[in-house]
């Protein structure tokens, strides 16, 4: 192989990584925290269920921050409701297999909603007044899953 297909194929291979960096979510673009660590969006996976009791069983949640998983119940229409019927404090990182208790338990085939809210005033409950969803508006502020 030629020194100049080498230059080719290493200058193709870098331009190729410089496209896909640039199709990455902005999040992904962004430096690291001063302690080095990546900035990982906040998410929160949850899956349709039977609900054991009075708790909901959420899969996955990632917060940046101190915050809280909050859940909804729904309309008739599936539309969320304005008061939490569940909620859970959370520290910042990643959090697995989470069970939160419910205040009331919805019928089979009723929505709920998860959301993800950063904890901006310092108390052990959400407030809705000053506590604020950790999401971009860009970017879905809950997960709708269904009780079965």
């Amino acid at each position: 192989m030629t020194q100049t297909t080498k230059t080719s194929i290493v200058a193709c291979t870098l331009g190729l990584l410089m496209i896909g960096g640039a199709a990455l979510p902005s999040y992904a673009n962004q430096p690291a925290d001063a302690d080095g660590v990546s900035r990982t969006p906040p998410s929160v996976l949850a899956m349709d269920q039977k609900i054991e009791g009075k708790e909901v069983l959420i899969e996955y949640a990632y917060v940046p921050t101190n915050g809280y998983l909050v859940l909804y119940g729904a309309d008739k229409d599936g539309k969320k409701t304005g008061e939490p019927i569940g909620q859970l404090a959370l520290n910042a990182g990643d959090h697995r297999k989470l069970k939160v208790q419910l205040t009331s338990v919805p019928p089979a085939g009723s929505a709920l909603w998860a959301s993800l809210y950063a904890n901006v005033d310092g108390k052990p409950w959400i407030d809705p007044a000053q506590d604020k969803s950790v999401w971009a508006q860009a970017v879905p502020s809950e997960n709708r899953f269904y009780v079965r």
